[in-house]
């Protein structure tokens, strides 16, 4: 794969008399719009055959090296492919991979395949502190590094590479950086949810407290003026309880209780979608679904009295997965989600 890369990048180069060097972005779960520990590991790997095999140019990593005239970027995206009836144990990644110009033109694309056994769906530490999914039913994420919408977006390489560093550094708790990187992103768009939500978990990180509220509310509004919001309650598997076993469990309330007082102030409505994956019945699946959506909006409720009749559970059970894996683990949480819906009244 880094063989043909390195081969198309010397063709182009000599065809229109430009070597503005190859950027390498990470690869990203195409359901959830996140980041995966195996897919940092890929674009690690496919970074460093390619620094090998072209050493006539310059290759370096999104967020990590200039970028120039006339550079292309290599853009990843992985999605899990559910195995047939006849043989459940045979899943497999499928791992689609972009070469775009930096003026957003598509130069080709390559795919190829890894079995599931040895990828690990696991979002990586930022993803997994993230308060929100990067993705909606619209297929609108954000300017998240790796997405097709993201290496579409025309002189937007630079804007990519502030929101990749900022994800690099706070995964190797450089907090201070990443506050910074993700200022910056979310100066050139206030309606980036990622760098909101990263300018909120670097600032809780770094214990400020002041500026972290400002940021989950800037996330909040900007939420509701897109019309939806998708926080990452995680819920136990076949329960409409929520999770409280792991690091930002504990915010879970304050969320709602940010996201009641800042739709208070709007005259819009909701609906609070509830999800779930897909195993089992139908049937218990539907109600199993409307319990995790009446859990949340109880909460709202309970934060902001006068959103009660404004809100209303509804439960899709499995009908609008994303994944639909079925297999209760990391790979379908997003399968697992309650999404606010905004809309008027």
């Amino acid at each position: 794969m880094a063989a043909s890369i390195a081969a198309e990048l010397r063709r182009i180069s000599s065809a229109t008399g430009k070597a503005g060097g190859l950027i390498v972005g990470p690869t990203v779960t195409k359901a959830s719009g996140e980041i995966t520990k195996s897919g940092r590991e890929l674009q690690t790997y496919l970074l460093l055959d390619l620094q090998d095999m072209l050493k006539e140019q310059a290759v370096g990593r999104l967020g990590a090296h200039p970028i120039e005239e006339g550079a292309r970027i290599v853009t990843g995206q992985v999605a899990y492919e559910k195995p047939p009836r006849e043989r459940p144990d045979d899943a497999w990644f499928l791992v689609r991979l972009s070469f775009v110009s930096a003026t957003g033109a598509n130069l080709g694309d390559a795919s190829f395949r890894i079995n599931a056994r040895n990828f690990d769906p696991t979002p990586s530490r930022f993803f997994q502190n993230s308060p929100i999914f990067q993705y909606s039913r619209e297929g609108r994420t954000s300017m998240l590094p790796g997405t097709e919408a993201a290496a579409s977006k025309t002189g937007n390489l630079k804007h990519l590479g502030r929101l990749d560093r900022g994800i690099a550094a706070f995964e190797i708790a450089d907090y201070n950086a990443s506050e910074a990187a993700f200022r910056e992103a979310a100066a050139d768009d206030d309606n980036d949810l990622l760098a909101l939500s990263g300018l909120y978990q670097s600032a809780l990180a770094l214990n400020k407290q002041t500026e972290a509220e400002q940021a989950l509310d800037r996330l909040i509004d900007s939420g509701i003026r897109q019309g939806t919001l998708s926080f990452k309650f995680l819920f136990r598997v076949r329960s409409g309880e929520l999770r409280n076993d792991f690091e930002m469990s504990k915010y879970y309330e304050h969320w709602l209780a940010r996201t009641a007082e800042r739709l208070g102030r709007t005259a819009m409505c909701a609906d609070i979608e509830g999800h779930s994956s897909h195993s089992g019945t139908a049937e218990f699946n539907d109600r199993l679904s409307l319990r995790r959506a009446q859990h949340v909006a109880a909460l709202l409720g309970k934060f902001n009295p006068r959103l009660k009749a404004r809100i209303k559970p509804v439960g899709y059970g499995f009908s609008r997965n994303i994944v639909g894996s079925g297999s209760d683990d990391a790979k379908d949480a997003i399968d697992r989600r309650v999404e606010l819906r905004i809309k008027a009244c």
